[in-house]
């Protein structure tokens, strides 16, 4: 009984620990700027407000910190990594799924090489990415961010679901096959929804990865209209000063379907984490 209430206690201090700075932030997006700054610093706001949140969601601030569409920003964030989401994890199963089936020198050559992909610094291609789209004509578009995550986190969902791939046993296919399944068919049908907790893991991995991206949003969107979250988040910090009451209550909003996406996928994740480590 000890031992569990002492794990209790670890457990609890693990979570304050990790909780803290989303609680400081949300704490932070009620307060005025005056409590902000003041010394000794204040955790729980003496005069609790909502101006933040009203000012970014609706009028522009009169020092003109805060005028941007927030809630468009979101959209585009939540678009762009939507989009990311099911084309990576999409082309990324197939990927995987042909890889693991088809292990010759040349496809293990291939995977290695996409893994490479990732490691490679991001800001060694954003330069050639940006003349790309330049010349195709995409620059300040979703079309041209999408594209770019993609890069980004095709390489994960592949890895992942290359090892989950491999652990569905090769004699179910080969009698859905007996029993006139295509290959197609078989892949739809009977790998993918034994892999429903693998998809699920890659997905979430996907769509955060896409969503706090700041490097490719910032380099190929130029219009406040078209920016994603984290590049309107990073507006409010300016040559002089940082809003913070906005920056917090633009971050408490960016949050928000981040935590939505992992609650709603939260039974698979913790599946699949679980199935990943009897593999291991």
């Amino acid at each position: 009984m000890a031992k569990r209430f002492l794990a209790y206690i670890a457990i609890a201090i693990i979570i304050a620990f990790i909780m803290f700075p989303f609680i400081w932030i949300i704490l932070t997006s009620l307060k005025f700027p005056v409590e902000i700054f003041s010394y000794p610093p204040t955790f729980i706001p003496r005069n609790p407000t909502l101006h933040a949140y009203k000012t970014i969601l609706s009028k522009p601030d009169p020092e003109k910190v805060t005028e941007m569409p927030i809630m468009a920003n979101l959209l585009n964030s939540s678009v762009v990594a939507m989009s990311t989401m099911f084309a990576s994890v999409t082309i990324g199963s197939c990927a995987a799924y042909g890889f693991a089936r088809h292990k010759t020198k040349l496809a293990i050559t291939i995977f290695v090489a996409i893994l490479l992909m990732r490691t490679i610094p991001r800001i060694t291609i954003v330069i050639p990415l940006y003349l790309m789209m330049r010349d195709v004509g995409l620059l300040n578009t979703k079309l041209a961010v999408i594209i770019t995550h993609i890069t980004v986190t095709f390489p994960i969902v592949m890895f992942l679901m290359y090892s989950f791939f491999q652990d569905v046993p090769v004699e179910l296919e080969e009698a859905a096959r007996v029993d006139g399944c295509s290959r197609l068919g078989t892949f739809l049908r009977i790998i993918l929804p034994l892999s429903a907790p693998g998809l699920a893991v890659a997905s979430i991995l996907a769509f955060l990865l896409s969503y706090n991206e700041f490097l490719f949003a910032l380099v190929l969107l130029s219009n406040a209209e078209t920016w994603t979250l984290p590049v309107a988040l990073g507006s409010f910090i300016q040559q002089y000063k940082i809003a913070w009451d906005f920056l917090s209550a633009a971050g408490t909003i960016a949050i928000i379907p981040a935590v939505a996406a992992a609650f709603y996928l939260q039974k698979y994740i913790i599946k699949g984490l679980a199935l990943g480590a009897v593999k291991g």
